[in-house]
């Protein structure tokens, strides 16, 4: 075997086998805390309507484990020693949450520890303090207000006029790609969408 093709394969090799011990030492200890929040979900959270886990998914636009990562690095709490070293952790948790999670118990995390400011923890204490309903017999309009303060309820709650717009915008994106699926552009371009 030629020496370049050995160096190649310890390329490849070595940093697969550094992700599985990083997995197997740091990320599956926590996989009994990750179960436990999963396991304290309100009845709501663990089984939501399914209009609000699509609006969810759809209001991700693909980085719904990218969600769910940051709240589990911030919650849990998982050490990093600096900017940088957040980043490569977050990368790290976002593959391991993605391999190790469905997308049910992605939801349910998600739905279970966002943080709705003045409003509580999760969905199902916002849905009762903001609408005085359950998570589960709201409309796809309530449901459309709680994914838009779920991303700044402070803001969101102190400017009714800009909350209203974002869920209107939020809900023509979503029933457009309903009508039209092609309509909603592809995850990587998220990031050149301007509303």
């Amino acid at each position: 075997m030629s020496i370049l093709l050995r160096l190649f394969l310890l390329l490849i090799a070595l940093p697969i086998f550094a992700y599985a011990l990083y997995d197997l030492l740091v990320f599956q200890p926590r996989m009994g805390e990750i179960e436990q929040r999963i396991a304290q979900a309100t009845e709501d959270e663990r089984a939501p309507p399914e209009s609000l886990k699509a609006l969810m998914i759809f209001s991700s636009r693909g980085v719904l484990s990218g969600y769910v990562t940051r709240r589990l690095i911030m919650q849990l709490p998982v050490a990093y020693a600096g900017t940088l070293d957040w980043h490569v952790t977050n990368l790290l948790w976002e593959g391991l949450v993605a391999l190790h999670l469905n997308e049910e118990e992605k939801v349910t995390l998600w739905l279970t520890d966002a943080d709705m400011g003045a409003l509580g923890r999760g969905f199902s204490q916002a849905a009762e303090a903001y609408f005085d309903k359950p998570l589960g017999a709201l409309s796809l309009e309530e449901q459309a207000t709680l994914i838009v303060l779920v991303r700044g309820p402070s803001h969101y709650l102190q400017h009714p006029e800009r909350l209203a717009s974002r869920r209107g915008q939020l809900l023509n994106r979503y029933r457009r790609s309903l009508e039209s699926p092609s309509a909603e552009p592809v995850w990587w371009r998220r990031f050149f969408i301007v509303e």
